[in-house]
């Protein structure tokens, strides 16, 4: 099974999370947005939303500036 991250084919084993995702990754989740499928997913929804073979996720930092 696989999923696109940032534009680039992944492979992923069953029952993998976006939340678990993050973990494997080492990517803190407080610091960053992810978007499942072109929609926004909400932070708190992270552990609870599987990743589907065919997914495209995209994760990005919030930049603040002025």
């Amino acid at each position: 099974m696989s999923f696109i991250i940032n534009g680039t084919q992944t492979e992923f084993k069953l029952g993998l999370t976006v939340g678990g995702l993050l973990r494997e990754k080492e990517i803190d989740p407080q610091i960053v947005g992810v978007g499942l499928n072109g929609e926004v997913l909400s932070r708190n929804l992270f552990d609870e939303t599987p990743i589907r073979d065919g997914d495209n996720i995209d994760v990005f930092k919030f930049v603040g500036g002025g």
